[in-house]
């Protein structure tokens, strides 16, 4: 929950695609065998696509898409002539938060999708009271609004759900400012002022499961981790249990970006602007790659598919081996990353984000 201070200096240009109340954007395809990482979740079976966690963006990997070509180049999707924050993805659609221009003082933001194949913009949800945080499991879209903050604190934030296509229903309302979020099979869990929190999916008065918490979160099926004040890779039992440190950052600051995980570690945007991992049961932090905050990687996001991480940085979308190894780059310095970039997602063929008022999608290397 870190990044408040630069959601009111971005500004997107562009013009915008003509925005659609309510509908889906076309035929699902056929999702992958599994899930994927969503979120720093496993999803388990399923064609579901990939949701976002951490910040505003970062994601896990989804199944195939819609009946489109696979992508040769990079192509935008969809004109959004507005500031986009997190960027998830189903079966056949990219889904984006708009936080809205004033939405720390009013609820203006809004839910939005496109098909993978682009077109006309359709909109999910609006009156959103500053979206933060977005997911996607088996097409529905989970999202946290961090609250307007009209009276000096975020008395109506809380985690909302809808289909896509379908209609918005409210699972929980939370007065301490819900940020990250992750969702497993049965409940969703996000960071807060109050510590990391829980609901479950079916709705219900939110709880405190662990009493600390910091920048980032992530889930898998037993523990939320964290990036603590300090900087230090933090975990514990994730519907209840005392914090364990996991692993110390050299960097030693708490600036980070969106964390995600996979069945072994756990990655993340630092502070000092490297892309690094741990181990998720103890050990030292491993550089991967250099992220630092120019234009296009001011928003500190960054996905995974079962061999590779993603981000932008330098004005460029870039891609690194998880083991390690030269970093290859996935979309050049180009209209497409003039801009802030709000959140990134990968599936089986392609790399998707969100600037420069646009959409865009890119071939995987």
């Amino acid at each position: 929950m870190a990044g408040l201070a630069f959601v009111l200096v971005a500004l997107i240009g562009g013009c915008g695609s003509e925005v659609l109340e309510g509908g889906s954007s076309g035929d699902a395809g056929t999702g992958g065998e599994s899930g994927g990482t969503t979120g720093g979740s496993t999803t388990v079976g399923g064609s579901g696509g990939a949701g976002a966690a951490g910040g505003f963006g970062g994601a896990g990997s989804g199944g195939s898409g819609p009946n489109c070509p696979p992508p040769t180049e990079v192509v935008a999707l969809a004109e959004v002539p507005e500031f986009t924050g997190a960027l998830a993805l189903g079966s056949a659609d990219v889904v984006w938060l708009v936080p809205g221009l004033a939405a720390v003082y009013s609820p203006k933001g809004t839910v939005q999708q496109v098909s993978k194949c682009g077109g006309d913009v359709h909109m999910i949800a609006t009156g959103q009271a500053f979206p933060w945080d977005l997911q996607v499991a088996q097409n529905v879209a989970y999202w946290t609004n961090l609250g307007t903050n009209t009276s000096g604190s975020p008395a109506d934030g809380g985690l909302m759900r809808a289909p896509l296509g379908g209609t918005v229903t409210p699972i929980a309302n939370d007065d301490c400012g819900p940020g990250d979020l992750g969702i497993d099979d049965t409940h969703a869990f996000w960071s807060s002022i109050c510590g990391i929190r829980a609901v479950a999916l079916s709705g219900g008065t939110p709880t405190t499961t662990v009493q600390a918490g910091g920048v980032s979160l992530a889930i898998d099926e037993v523990y939320a981790y964290w990036v603590d004040y300090q900087g230090a890779l933090t975990r514990a039992p994730k519907l209840g249990g005392q914090p364990e440190l996991v692993a110390p950052d050299p960097c030693a600051t708490h600036t980070t970006g969106t964390m995600l995980v996979d069945e072994t570690h756990a990655f993340w945007w630092n502070g000092c602007g490297m892309i690094v991992k741990a181990p998720k049961t103890g050990g030292s932090v491993a550089e991967l790659g250099t992220a630092s905050y120019p234009i296009g990687g001011a928003g500190r996001r960054i996905a995974l598919d079962g061999t590779r991480v993603y981000w932008a940085g330098d004005e460029i979308i870039w891609a690194v081996p998880k083991a390690g190894g030269d970093p290859v780059v996935v979309a050049p310095t180009g209209t497409y990353l003039t801009g802030y970039v709000g959140g990134i997602a990968v599936d089986d063929t392609a790399v998707y984000w969100n600037a420069y008022g646009n959409i865009w999608r890119a071939p995987k290397p």
